[in-house]
């Protein structure tokens, strides 16, 4: 190789060199995000006004010329510190501060680069003091993962006088994510946890006023929720069993839920046996006599017992179980034999419905004790006579009066009808009727009018559907509750020329305006007259489970109880390429995104070299 070959491949590799590190960027020397940090601005000092005793978490936060320029978060000591990033050129800008997004009191702040740390003092005045959480609990501590089974949640937060503080829980660790819970009478909030998944669980309970400052408790609401197959090991004895000591324990125990203790109870008595040593408790039973084919009619049962016992009836052949009033997971048929678990209940009472055949039935049946221990429900002998009425008709029937009021007609299939209630009175011209139906079978609870006509004995159905009534063709849109009949007297008396002012009372569960997170003033009563009408609805009160309403109605027939849908508003989406005007503001983020350009002049300096190397090239 020559001496000019040497040279030629010397200067192209230089070439090759200068231009690779011309495609490398570099920063600006004059960019506010240069490689090399700028000295920030320090600032420090007492917090003073509302904010002297902000809690811990709120964001303090610096601006020049209306820009984003440092943020910290407080500690909660009644001070604040923030670094303010900028450049020479934003030497003498003033600078702003706000918490939670309040401004501060005028201060005389400006900046200056790379200057030592500054002490100044910041006033601010708004809601920054964290809410109280003056008690938070949860009961039971033990439920089933059916996914019914509940703990219920209850806190009393007290916040700022400017809103409600917002109150959360993180149910992340079940699947469910961070949930409100929901503001009731006297200040108390309120959830319940439900779930599927088994284990041991802490929860982080959250208050925060408006302005974003909060409490948290992270240790108070603790739940075990257990499998069937955890019950013994985690409530039993060390051998897994429970013994009836045991058994007296656990259902005296608060801090496990009731669903628990029926399945514990459930799976204990199923292995008592026929022909058990005799116990020393009772139970006798109460049937009316006679009733009609096909009647729906109540049995009544009074009972002592221990801690808890258990109530086997054996039905006759061709009787239905219906409903109790035992709570639904006290109660479970299998073929003709209900059982009844009991824990405390002195008396209850259940519903069944007689077969269409007349004759006289016997219903046999067992107390079982704590010990397992058997004795009859009495009287032993029991029968009850279903007999056809003298005039061959069905129902429940009344004389009629004058005006011939008469006894309530129901136009709906039977095999339609879940439960029915009757009720009974002498309507008289210029009086307040009232139809009560104090028994519950159904969610009305009673019908009022003011009568202009004396009508005589009247008997009204209430009547709750299993589904659609088979006498509309629709429904109104929404989510019903309940589907129902009422039915006042016969031959059409309910009308406008008998009587007026008619209202009808109903409930509707806590739990099922919960599960569908419905609001109370939104539900209604809808009746049907060739076409749906809204009824004017209104809550009257509330209890422990339900929550009561009245309806004004201009007439009597089919009802529906219905939450109407939600509507979806749907948000549109923002065009993310259309152009963005050079005045907008750039984010916070935007502002520390490091620049792309390059050093000045370093383009300049490789394209010299490279013409440098090619006049070079030429003279050689």
């Amino acid at each position: 190789m020559t001496i000019k070959d040497k040279k030629l491949k010397v200067l192209s590799c230089l070439v090759i060199l200068l231009l690779g590190m011309s495609l490398v960027p570099a920063a600006s020397a004059n960019s506010a995000s240069s490689t090399i940090p700028s000295i920030p601005n320090a600032f420090g000092g007492n917090l003073k006004g509302d904010a002297a005793n902000a809690g811990s978490g709120l964001i303090i936060s610096a601006y020049m010329d209306s820009k984003l320029v440092g943020s910290n978060t407080l500690d909660g000591d009644g001070k604040y510190q923030v670094a303010v990033d900028g450049t020479e050129q934003d030497n003498g800008k003033a600078i702003t501060f706000k918490l939670a997004g309040v401004p501060s009191q005028p201060v005389s702040v400006t900046y200056k680069h790379g200057a030592a740390p500054v002490e100044v003092d910041l006033t601010f005045y708004g809601d920054f003091v964290p809410p109280i959480i003056e008690s938070l609990s949860t009961s039971p501590k033990f439920i089933l993962n059916d996914g019914k089974d509940f703990s219920a949640v209850r806190a009393k937060v007290v916040g700022q006088p400017s809103g409600a503080p917002s109150v959360t829980i993180d149910l992340t660790p079940i699947g469910q994510g961070v949930t409100s819970l929901k503001l009731g009478d006297g200040g108390l909030y309120s959830c319940d946890i439900k779930s599927t998944v088994p284990g041991k669980f802490k929860f982080v309970f959250t208050a925060a006023n408006p302005s974003g400052s909060s409490v948290m408790d992270a240790e108070s609401i603790s739940i075990t929720i257990l499998s069937d197959s955890q019950l013994a090991s985690e409530l039993g004895g060390a051998d897994g069993v429970f013994s009836p000591e045991e058994i007296k324990n656990l259902v005296s125990n608060n801090d496990v839920s009731s669903g628990i203790k029926y399945k514990v109870l459930s799976a204990y008595f199923a292995d008592a046996l026929y022909n058990a040593p005799a116990s020393a408790y009772s139970a006798g039973r109460t049937l009316p006599s006679p009733v009609i084919p096909g009647q729906e009619f109540q049995v009544k049962v009074n009972a002592k017992y221990d801690a808890a016992g258990q109530i086997l009836e054996k039905l006759p052949a061709g009787f239905t179980f219906v409903r109790s009033t035992l709570p639904e997971k006290a109660v479970n048929v299998n073929g003709d034999e209900v059982s009844f678990l009991l824990m405390g209940e002195t008396s209850f009472s259940y519903t069944l419905k007689a077969p269409t055949s007349a004759g006289d039935y016997k219903i046999t049946g067992l107390l079982r004790d704590i010990n397992k221990a058997e004795s009859s429900v009495t009287p032993a002998d029991c029968s009850i006579s279903v007999k056809q009425p003298p005039n061959g008709g069905g129902g429940s029937g009344g004389s009629g009066g004058s005006g011939g009021g008469g006894a309530g007609a129901s136009q709906e299939p039977q095999s339609n009808v879940e439960a029915k209630e009757l009720s009974q009175k002498s309507v008289t011209a210029g009086k307040h009727i009232k139809f009560d139906f104090p028994k519950g079978a159904t969610c009305i609870r009673y019908v009022e009018f003011d009568s202009k006509k004396t009508l005589g004995k009247v008997t009204t159905i209430a009547e709750m559907l299993k589904g659609q009534s088979k006498l509309v063709s629709s429904l109104p849109e929404g989510k019903v509750y309940k589907n129902v009949n009422i039915w006042v007297g016969s031959g059409g008396i309910a009308n406008s020329n008998n009587l007026e002012n008619a209202v009808i009372g109903f409930r509707v569960e806590k739990a099922w305006l919960e599960e569908c997170g419905a609001d109370e003033s939104s539900l209604a009563l809808w009746n049907y007259n060739k076409t749906w009408s809204r009824l004017e609805t209104k809550k009257v009160g509330e209890d422990s489970t339900y929550v009561f309403f009245d309806a004004k109605t201009p007439g009597f027939g089919c009802f529906t109880i219905v939450v109407p849908g939600e509507k979806i508003e749907i948000e549109p989406i923002e065009d993310t390429n259309s152009p963005t005007s050079e005045n907008d503001t750039n984010t916070a983020e935007d502002q520390e995104k490091p620049s792309k350009s390059r050093i000045p002049g370093f383009e300049s300096t490789i394209a010299v070299g490279v013409l440098g190397a090619v006049y070079l090239l030429r003279r050689k």
